[in-house]
């Protein structure tokens, strides 16, 4: 390639002509895919007479085009074997002889080859650089092989010690030298350079890498443990440069000197915690380097770090934000060590009065970012649960591990220093603001331990509410804003204080809640509302203005990106759900308007390429501010159960939101969408128009294939579409084919899993239950899908879960409701109809939710209506014996099934879940016109609920006692009579009665009292009756065969249930549920 042409090229792209630039940028990428492009780039790069910005602009183009294109293997985009190999050949060379700025930007190559062809497409790699490590005469040469033994350092970081063997053998040939030029620097009387200090720098992360997973048994050696650990020490007790200190502090935290102590620190703190510390390092038993790190060398280095403590305090030294955290942090571990904490506590009122408290004091940067930057303070400093390396959230956590784990000797030391020290305070200038400074540092350290205040075991809660009033409410009238958020914070941590007089606290509250010229002040105070609303006084006042309440709550959502504003709100509104009634659909507009903007800006987002970290932080904020909206939007949702008409206005208001989750693929939010719409659906029992609109861009998800990943959760939502929106999917042919769709797509993606699995087939029932005889044209390829996946060896050892067999079969049962005939004859010719009765015979008796009790009982019905004629009868006859003591174990199971999910709604009806379910006038054999009717809810009618199913249950447990549970082994001889060869199999099954004992958890049949089902409406006991009573009549060989192993007990409770369900009144009176 034209070295000239290539970099003329770089030239161009740097020129302030759009047209000759962008000419240039054409030409280069048409450059980079062409043989030699890499090699000239390197010559451009080595030449010293080329500009440096061309040098840079060049490395750039270097460095992207191998971090993004070493391993493609795409012959337009690939880089060949030849260039790869002169690339490596030269790269070392090029790093040496490079300045420091464009080292920065090779660095990141380096690290993409080895992690990629080190050790075996590049094994001369660790032979250069040991050599280059052993030039001392040429400080670049160390420098490079510094930073290149690092990049080997770096392939062992994740890699314990038998994984690792290598690494024994390269410690002793390779440490010791790395030591010596460490030690060697750190004494030279030129150890201030930049360059000096990223040598020192390298080294401590070298031997961070090789230690961050496991401890090298060659550095556990007590040798190695002092020769290390004191140039640790060494490097930490070292005097910055005065060049250090005169850089601007931001500009300092990034010099190589200052982050070579926070690596010290950093090394210092791993090894206590990971290899040195009870609790956590259970793991390795590593006890004579535990032994000889807490007994030899941590009493040494408390001394050390005191002392630096000491010099700290005394505005001596300058320590790093960085290194004040690592340092803070090996302190709280210490503290939950017995015999450290021997060494800690004599320093405790030292710590806390000139360490501890300091900290906890906002800098200036901290006050000048609360004025000029009030959203960053809140992200910042008000947001204790954000991940910080941050000294004073150390701070925070070490006092509050302190007073957890050392009560005795702690809790009262630091409680009688923050009195001290506010009782002092009180009688200095209330206005000046190094006084309120101090004052916000104290209530830090209240606010940190208020969980040992609070509580009224504690000795100190009597005296709470007067310490409360004297020291941190006043401070609500604070002139300065920053204090007045600070006491919000702290006062909010107290909320379980039984205050006799709340009057101050609600005024002070309120006034930071109205504080809307300062974003964090009323933040604050949102989230203390939140705090006190148990308190009945708060809660009633609040009542009176809950409305422009909540307008400035929306008006502060839309200020911070904070899903904490979002918690505020939904409580508020199941506080003041009655209030809030006129306000709901406005609210849900503000809601949803504020929703919008966060999907729309995060939609582009994930549009860009995001390398700044301030910048993943705040779309991170966006993101939980979004899910909290949409919280907040089911609980305004949920707050309209007995308003149909709102709950229709509020569909429109959040329908936008949702269609443009499900068009733009924003699955991050697909299960919270669906929330939405299956609570709609549920509170009206309908799918109105708005959520048949959803229903499309749903579709448009599976079609895509990224709803599938979430099928599990949306579930419930498609259940609603086929249970409230049945006579749609009947009349609308192509939704009826997307519900085939998507179990189809279930049943063909790769990889499917169990529960996946499961969910096909509940979707497929309730496909066919809602839909009923219409569905007839699909269940032939259920039917053959679900025995597919039966016999499928990856599901075999799944047949033995109870839910995973149950939730399968019942497909089949299903189908059998509404196409007998057709069912049966497509499970002869498939051999499959011994394996349903097999098992269905044997699993009923485990059966518990009514949902599938119903289910038997109609599955098992629907045979009776086989024609007398009919070929199939020489099948069934070997059924039917069996199928009275099925049908009388169902009926027993029945009564204490519908009590317990009765008892589960009662617990849910604050949710709107009423038990009005209208009568469905069902025909066994399936056909009939649909008949609703509203349950009639008199006196007289749940008294006859109530004592029909109290003597069900007494007949049940009556049959209880007698039952010896041979209905499994009687279908097993029934199957075997059917198909001979299933004779051993079954007979090996009788009596098993673990054979369904290996659930799961994912496959637990449990019932959800806040959803409904197709079946909900169906009084099976009606239906039993009136099909029972027919086959006597009418099949009068069937009706003997049924009752023909049935004992008198057995014939009891059918003719009970009989005489009851015909002597009830009225039939809409009798349990549907």
């Amino acid at each position: 390639m034209d070295v000239q042409a290539l970099h003329d090229c770089f030239v161009g792209t740097l020129q302030a002509d759009q047209v000759t630039r962008h000419q240039a940028e054409l030409s280069l990428k048409q450059a980079e895919k062409s043989n030699g492009f890499l090699s000239a780039c390197m010559d451009i790069l080595s030449e010293e007479n080329v500009n440096p910005v061309v040098k840079k602009s060049c490395a750039i183009y270097f460095k992207n085009r191998i971090t993004r294109h070493w391993v493609d293997v795409k012959p337009e985009t690939g880089i060949n074997d030849n260039e790869k190999n002169l690339v490596k050949h030269r790269l070392v060379s090029l790093v040496i002889s490079s300045p420091m700025d464009l080292r920065t930007l090779l660095f990141p190559i380096l690290s993409t080859i080895l992690s990629y062809n080190y050790p075996d497409s590049w094994p001369e790699f660790l032979p250069n650089t040991i050599g280059l490590l052993t030039n001392l005469g040429d400080l670049k040469s160390v420098y490079a092989g510094l930073l290149c033994f690092s990049e080997v350092a770096r392939s062992y970081r994740w890699k314990k010690n038998d994984e690792r063997k290598e690494l024994e053998q390269l410690i002793p040939q390779v440490f010791p030298n790395i030591l010596n030029i460490g030690n060697s620097i750190i004494t030279s009387e030129s150890h201030g350079n930049y360059e000096s200090g990223e040598m020192v720098k390298l080294i401590l992360k070298i031997y961070k890498f090789v230690t961050y997973h496991d401890l090298p048994l060659a550095l556990q050696q007590q040798q190695a443990v002092v020769d290390w650990c004191t140039f640790h020490v060494n490097v930490i007790n070292l005097k910055l440069p005065q060049t250090v200190m005169d850089l601007d502090p931001d500009d300092r935290r990034l010099h190589p000197w200052v982050k070579s102590q926070k690596w010290a620190f950093a090394n210092l703190y791993r090894l206590s915690t990971r290899y040195a510390s009870k609790s956590l390092s259970e793991k390795f038993q590593y006890n004579d380097f535990k032994k000889f790190f807490n007994e030899g060398f941590i009493p040494e280095l408390l001394k050390v770090y005191f002392n630096k403590i000491g010099q700290w305090c005394n505005n001596e030294v300058w320590i790093s934000d960085d290194s004040l955290y690592y340092l803070v942090i090996f302190l709280e571990n210490c503290i939950v060590q017995k015999d450290i904490f021997k060494l800690i506590k004599p320093h405790l009122e030292v710590l806390i009065k000139h360490f501890i408290f300091p900290l906890l004091c906002p800098s200036e940067d901290t006050l000048d970012l609360f004025e000029n930057d009030p959203t960053e303070y809140i992200h910042k400093i008000l947001d204790v649960y954000e991940e910080t390396n941050a000294p004073d959230m150390a701070v925070i956590s070490l006092l509050y591990t302190l007073v957890e784990k050392k009560t005795k000797s702690s809790l009262e030391p630091i409680l009688q220093f923050c009195y001290t020290t506010l009782t002092d305070l009180q009688q200095k200038n209330q206005d000046d603001i190094e006084v309120a400074k101090k004052i916000e540092g104290v209530l830090r350290i209240i606010g940190s331990i208020s969980h040992k205040l609070s509580s009224e075991k504690s000795p100190f809660y009597p005296q709470m509410e007067s310490f409360l009033n004297s020291f941190v409410f006043v401070h609500f009238n604070s002139k300065f804003p920053f204090l007045r958020a600070r006491t919000c914070e702290v006062a909010s941590k107290f909320s379980e204080i039984k205050l006799q007089n709340p009057d101050v606290l609600h005024h002070g509250v309120m006034s930071a809640f109205d504080d809307v010229e300062n974003l964090p002040v009323q933040l604050e105070g949102a989230l203390a509302l939140q705090a006190f609303i148990g308190l009945p006084s708060f809660k009633e006042a609040l009542g009176t203005v809950i409305v422009p309440t909540m307008h400035k709550l929306l008006e502060l959502s839309n200020k911070v990106d904070n899903d904490s504003i979002a918690a505020v709100i939904q409580e508020f509104v199941e506080s003041f759900a009655e209030q809030l009634q006129p306000f709901g659909v406005e609210l849900m507009t503000k809601l949803s308007e504020q929703l919008m903007r966060l999907l729309v800006e995060l939609e582009k987002a994930s549009d860009t390429d995001v390398d700044d970290i301030g910048e993943l932080d705040a779309t991170s904020d966006k993101e939980m501010a979004a899910l909290g909206l949409i919280n907040t939007m089911v609980t305004v949702l949920l707050s309209f159960e007995s308003s149909v008409d709102i709950v229709f206005k509020l569909e429109e208001c959040f329908a936008p939101c949702v269609l443009y989750i499900f068009d733009k693929n924003m699955d991050n939010y697909f299960s919270e969408a669906r929330e939405l719409v299956e609570n709609s659906s549920f509170l009206t029992r309908t799918i109105s128009p708005t959520l048949w609109t959803i229903f499309g861009s749903l579709m448009g998800a599976f079609e895509n294939g990224l709803a599938m990943y979430y099928i599990h959760e949306l579930l419930p939502c498609l259940n609603n579409y086929l249970v409230y929106g049945s006579s749609k999917v009947i009349t609308n042919k192509e939704f009826s084919q997307y519900f085939y769709y998507i179990f189809d797509l279930i049943s063909k993606t790769e990889d499917v899993g169990r529960t996946e699995i499961i969910c096909g087939a509940e979707l497929a029932q309730t496909f066919i239950l809602s839909l009923q005889s219409e569905s007839r044209i699909f269940i032939p390829n259920f039917i053959r899908t679900i025995l597919s996946q039966l016999n499928n060896t990856e599901f075999s050892s799944s047949l033995n879960s109870l839910g995973f067999i149950v939730n399968m079969l019942e497909v089949i049962i299903a189908g059998l409701i509404y196409d007998t005939e057709e069912v049966l004859r497509l499970l002869i010719q498939t051999n499959s109809i011994a394996f349903l009765f097999t098992n269905w015979f044997k699993f009923i008796p485990k059966l518990a939710r009514v949902y599938d009790l119903k289910l038997s009982v109609l599955g098992l019905l629907s045979l009776t209506s086989i024609p007398a004629s009919s070929d199939l009868q020489q099948f069934l006859i070997q059924i039917y014996p069996d199928l009275g003591t099925q049908l009388v174990i169902l009926l027993s199971k029945l009564p204490e099934a519908i009590k317990s999910l009765t008892t589960k709604r009662e617990k849910f009806s604050e949710l709107g879940f009423d038990d009005d379910d209208d009568y469905y006038e069902y025909s066994a054999g399936g056909g009939n016109d649909d008949s609703w009717e509203d349950d009639d809810d008199d006196e007289s009618g749940t008294r006859s609920n109530d004592d029909y199913l109290a003597f069900l249950s007494k007949q049940s447990a009556e049959y209880g006692s007698t039952n010896n549970n041979n209905g499994a082994s009687a279908a097993a001889a029934a199957a075997a009579a059917i198909d001979p060869n299933e004779t051993d199999n079954a007979e090996d099954d009788d009596d098993d009665d673990d054979f369904y004992a290996n659930d799961d958890d994912d496959d637990v049949l449990d019932e959800d009292p806040l959803s409904n089902n197709p079946l909900d409406s169906i009084n099976i006991f009606e239906v039993f009756k009136n099909s029972f009573v027919g086959t006597q009549q009418y099949h009068e060989n069937v009706y003997r065969l049924i009752v023909s192993k049935l004992g008198d007990n057995e014939k009891k409770i059918i003719q009970d249930v009989i005489t009851m369900v015909t002597n009830t009144p009225n039939p809409n009176a009798m349990p549907s549920s």
